[in-house]
């Protein structure tokens, strides 16, 4: 009996063991994975929007186990850390670029990385109107293999273009003139003062020796703060009666305060919402470069902000259109045009103009240019002035370099 049982013992193991492995999955082939691709901020864009195109892959199953080399499916829907992600272009037989419903459907390819979460920067500048595909393959590395994620590729997605306007209709902004001497302006400037923008009115006005004005900037005082900017309202003859704006009224406060005075205005212009209107935005650009304006949808022609702001240049010849045909930068539009290549917002130039005055300073720098108080001064005058009763091209909803 001891024999037998020494026999049986082993067979039964080996039994047991084929019966495990019977009823488990083999796995000597690849496991089945999904490719998504993602559009940031949205499948429909402005022209001149810049869009993320965001790759990634995952595991449509589990064909491993926790501890197994990187790269294998351990669970599913786990993000592929492996591989390479590819983002392709839908385009037709002539390989011009295609929204996903041309068929047959062909790719070019745009760009690869390495999996996971590939991103790449697509500008949609000059495409308005368009509806362009774009798909993601991924490839696996070393091939594929038993529990490592298979080949992929990701539905077609559409990205719509919409015949985007930079210089966007009735956006409002005003000067330091219309708010410091026009009895419209004047009027409109105590319903724009509220808690945010008084703190900032006020920490300028500190700075610039008005001291015994300030309070708390609780609702009983704005209307007071709003007197010292503008006088009496509807008052006529060029804001004769000591309010702090336009120019900071140099004859009765002192000489150089026309910077704070253009960025309390810039503070006033950001707060147009409150009437309410469309203000400029800190999210907005500056920019030098002729733009094409749209008004209800239909192009209304270029627009230089060269042209229309004289402090930009040296030499501009016209070519008919109010447009420079040949451009000779004056000091200061080479150092606009440089702010514009690095992609600054009027976000950016308002705070570079708070740490001048806040600090004292005698210029600062703002993305590697050096702007004096007078630079400052003058590229705040252009942005406040921007969409004064037309747009001047100088400020854009995107930046569209």
């Amino acid at each position: 009996m001891e024999n037998l049982h020494a026999c049986w013992r082993p067979v039964s193991l080996l039994a047991l063991i084929l019966s495990a492995l019977s009823t488990a999955p083999a796995w000597a082939h690849s496991a089945d994975s999904y490719a998504t691709l993602t559009l940031q901020p949205g499948n429909t864009v402005g022209a001149g929007t810049e869009v993320t195109l965001i790759a990634n892959a995952y595991c449509s199953e589990q064909h491993s186990f926790r501890g197994q080399p990187a790269g294998h499916c351990q669970e599913a829907n786990q993000l592929v850390g492996t591989g390479s992600l590819h983002i392709q272009a839908v385009v037709d037989g002539d390989g011009q670029p295609t929204d996903c419903s041309h068929q047959p459907l062909d790719y070019e390819m745009l760009g690869q990385s390495a999996a996971p979460n590939y991103q790449m920067a697509f500008d949609t500048s000059g495409l308005g109107g368009q509806t362009l595909g774009f798909r993601v393959h991924y490839v696996p590395s070393g091939g594929g293999g038993a529990h490592k994620p298979s080949q992929a590729k990701s539905a077609c997605v559409d990205l719509i273009i919409t015949q985007g306007d930079p210089l966007p209709d009735g956006t409002l902004s005003y000067g330091q003139g219309f708010y410091g001497s026009s009895p419209v302006g004047e009027m409109l400037v105590a319903s724009l003062i509220d808690g945010n923008v008084c703190t900032p009115i006020h920490d300028i006005l500190f700075q610039a020796g008005f001291s015994s004005l300030l309070s708390s900037c609780d609702e009983a005082y704005w209307s007071d703060l709003a007197l010292f900017l503008t006088g009496t309202v509807g008052n006529t003859g060029g804001n004769k009666d000591g309010g702090f704006l336009p120019a900071g009224n140099p004859s009765v406060n002192g000489p150089g305060l026309n910077l704070a005075a253009q960025q309390i205005t810039l503070s006033l212009n950001f707060n147009l919402w409150l009437i309410p209107a469309d203000g400029l935005m800190g999210s907005y650009y500056i920019n030098v470069d002729p733009v094409q304006d749209y008004v209800d949808g239909a192009a209304a022609g270029l627009i230089d902000p060269v042209f229309h702001n004289p402090e930009l240049y040296s030499d501009c010849v016209d070519d008919g259109q109010q447009h420079c045909s040949s451009l000779v930068y004056s000091e200061l539009g080479a150092k606009v045009a440089a702010l514009d290549d690095a992609g600054t917002s009027v976000h950016e130039v308002y705070d570079a103009a708070m740490s001048l005055l806040l600090g004292g300073l005698e210029s600062v720098d703002l993305n590697s240019v050096s702007l004096s108080r007078g630079d400052m001064t003058a590229i705040l005058g252009m942005i406040n002035e921007s969409y004064d009763g037309q747009p001047s091209g100088f400020v854009t909803a995107w930046d569209v370099d």
